[in-house]
């Protein structure tokens, strides 16, 4: 993205809204051990026994003592995503940043909190990351590569017109789903079979789309612009408004029995503390069955993981929130240093990324 969350989306929320209206994690994986026969990336890792980085302010005392590492990767890193035994991040702001590192995935090992693959990546434009049962997929200027885990290098590329795409890439159905536009901003969907590396389809949306999320047998599409929900079926690759009249729809989080929406993208930083931030989607119906206050908006510089014992959400501020699925309130808030990010849960614990190049490895 561009100087990480916070310019990179702005850039892409102005292009949304310009447009006029025209009408997280894979499911499953398999775990597999990482491969030893890597080259080993510099990071600056905090052991889990001792105090956190000293790039952390020492007024930030929430964030530090939940704190178990903090990798210093540079790059704007963000969407952190795992997949085959290790966490997957994407880094493409150095040159931007002017801080000395170069477009890369990084892949870090969990059990050593130390990143030990990178792989660099041909340049920036659209962002994402996701992964499907054979392999890591990544947005680049020219639309899609692929990343062998057995090897951690690049052994494939699907040339799509991605532009200035910023959003996870999504797997399901047998098929790996990602956006590709016909202007500048999202507008269509493309599905990609992961066995040929071809396009099966190509999905005109009919308006600009912002994120994207494979669940409850669906692919699930926000559209900011036109304050709703989308819905497409894989089997004929329909496209339906499934939830409409929400405000500024974008992140998505595909919950245990529950779609959570972020609202509020195009104005959230002038949002109250106790405006709705987040919706609970009843994906079977489509309506609105909970609305949350989480103290801020995610707008578009934020993100958020969900499971089923906790929905967390990543934003310039509040840094971090947990909301409890079973009472749809927010149970807990470290509000702390301000900022955008991304967030994931993997591997018992909470990943969060920052502005500052920080991946930080949190206590749940």
């Amino acid at each position: 993205m561009w100087p990480f969350n916070s310019a990179s989306r702005a850039i892409v929320l102005l292009l949304l809204m310009a447009v006029p209206a025209c009408g997280a994690a894979p499911d499953s994986l398999p775990a597999s051990a990482p491969s030893p026969a890597v080259e080993t990336a510099t990071a600056s890792v905090a052991p889990r026994s001792s105090a956190p980085s000293s790039s952390l302010p020492d007024s930030d005392d929430a964030l530090a003592a939940r704190t178990l590492a903090t990798l210093q990767l540079g790059g704007g890193p963000d969407m952190p995503t795992e997949a085959f035994g290790s966490l997957w991040v994407v880094a493409v702001d150095g040159p931007l940043m002017n801080d000395g590192t170069e477009p890369a995935v990084h892949r870090v090992d969990p059990a050593t909190n130390e990143v030990f693959a990178s792989v660099p990546l041909p340049g920036r434009l659209c962002q994402g990351i996701g992964a499907s049962p054979e392999a890591v997929w990544v947005c680049g200027p020219d639309g899609l590569v692929r990343i062998d885990p057995a090897t951690n290098e690049i052994v494939a590329t699907v040339d799509l017109p991605a532009a200035l795409v910023v959003s996870r890439i999504s797997y399901g159905a047998g098929s790996v789903w990602a956006f590709a536009t016909s202007g500048v901003v999202p507008d269509n969907v493309v599905r990609i079979d992961p066995v040929t590396n071809a396009v099966t389809a190509t999905i005109p949306l009919g308006r600009s789309a912002a994120m994207m999320a494979f669940g409850f047998d669906a692919l699930w599409v926000t559209s900011p612009v036109d304050d709703l929900v989308m819905r497409i079926d894989p089997r004929t690759n329909e496209v339906v408004a499934w939830t409409e009249g929400i405000e500024a729809p974008g992140w998505i989080g595909i919950g245990d029995d529950a779609l959570w929406v972020s609202l509020l993208a195009e104005k959230g930083s002038q949002a109250d503390d106790d405006d709705a931030t987040v919706v609970r989607i009843d994906p079977q119906t489509g309506d609105v069955t909970a609305s949350i206050a989480t103290g801020g908006s995610l707008e578009i510089e934020g993100g958020m993981a969900a499971t089923a014992e906790a929905i967390w959400v990543r934003a310039p501020d509040p840094f971090l929130v947990r909301i409890d699925p079973a009472t749809n309130e927010v149970v807990d808030t470290i509000d702390t240093v301000s900022g955008p990010g991304d967030v994931a849960f993997a591997f018992g614990s909470v990943w969060v990324t920052t502005e500052r190049g920080d991946l930080i490895r949190l206590e749940p």
